[in-house]
């Protein structure tokens, strides 16, 4: 199955997948930090934090020293059993 093919089955565009490999190795990030280290827009890295979250793959935490800013981290659930169960579901 090719990268286009799986975007259209599961509905998730390329920028989740690159923010879900970069929250996995440092947490506790903030918009501005995966902007950054992902060479995405801002607009496109909070798309994709939306979609993460609607989808319970993130834990959004205030930062104590500026409680304006938002920390984002991963909520613990693999990403391969998140794809598998969207899979399962689409097959029903």
């Amino acid at each position: 199955m090719t990268e286009s093919e799986t975007e259209v089955l599961l509905g998730l565009p390329p920028a989740v997948y690159r923010i879900y490999d970069i929250l996995n190795t440092e947490e506790n990030l903030t918009i501005d930090e995966m902007t950054l280290k992902s060479n995405y827009s801002r607009r496109t890295v909070q798309n994709a934090l939306n979609l993460m979250e609607k989808r319970g793959l993130l834990i959004k935490t205030h930062c104590l020293t500026d409680m304006r800013r938002k920390l984002y981290s991963l909520s613990g659930i693999p990403l391969y059993s998140f794809l598998a169960e969207i899979k399962k579901r689409a097959q029903v």
